[in-house]
């Protein structure tokens, strides 16, 4: 049962629309089965799934052991391409991966000037860091989960993991995923940790293309958890501050 946090949010549409995907392209998935009804505890409703047989990775350092499984399993969604970036929960969609991040994290550095959550400096010099936004070597676009944490990973006794819960899905830069682990972790700065994962994903070490991606996903990271509130602030204040 997936508790709706608002009207349209997360989006039964969309949850099917993935899942038609993955069942396209022979992927495990727990399928969305229909909208409940409101009640008092969930106010906007709810989403039923199907029942998989499986469980939540338990610790971090779990997470850590199964850290090749997860980038397999990531590796294996990456290759659902798509025709072009798009978020379908803001409604962006370009043709360029430096046109949709910059449209992204313009919408959420407006919406932390709306719920003043951030100190105006700091957003002056955010809007001064869309421009300077440079992704070198374009990537074709393709489905990516980005909530890739040990919650939403099903993990069973035989097959990989499954992926559940995803909300946050779009298409866009498969480094995306990477990035938003690094970040729900607090690797962003940890070189050992952070390079793990990167050399996992890339069979080698990032270079100036990944690290520009990487960068301005770090920043998105930092300014959607401070709006939805799923990380800490200060954490995420010193995000943003590090990279500007």
């Amino acid at each position: 049962l997936k508790v709706r946090q608002h009207d349209k949010f997360p989006s039964f549409k969309k949850l099917r629309y993935i899942n038609e995907l993955l069942s396209f392209h022979g992927l495990p998935y727990t399928p969305v089965m229909e909208t409940v009804a409101h009640h008092k505890k969930f106010p906007y409703g709810a989403i039923l799934f199907e029942w998989k047989e499986g469980r939540n990775i338990a610790t971090l350092s779990e997470y850590e052991e199964l850290l090749p499984k997860v980038v397999a399993t990531l590796k294996i969604i990456h290759t659902i391409r798509a025709p072009y970036y798009e978020n379908m929960d803001l409604g962006l969609r370009a043709t360029s991966y430096a046109n949709f991040i910059t449209a992204v994290l313009r919408a959420r550095i407006e919406q932390c000037r709306k719920e003043h959550l951030l100190d105006p400096n700091i957003e002056t010099r955010l809007t001064s860091f869309l421009s300077t936004i440079r992704c070198g070597r374009e990537v074709p676009p393709v489905l990516v989960h980005r909530d890739a944490a040990k919650s939403n990973l099903l993990i069973r006794s035989s097959g990989p993991p499954i992926l559940i819960d995803w909300d946050n899905a779009e298409f866009t830069t498969p480094l995306s995923d990477v990035a938003r682990i690094i970040f729900v972790y607090r690797w962003t700065f940890d070189d050992d940790k952070r390079n793990r994962i990167l050399s996992a994903y890339l069979g080698a070490q990032a270079g100036k293309d990944e690290e520009d991606i990487l960068t301005a996903e770090y920043v998105r990271n930092a300014l959607e958890g401070l709006i939805f509130k799923d990380t800490d602030s200060q954490h995420c204040r010193m995000v943003i501050d590090r990279i500007l």
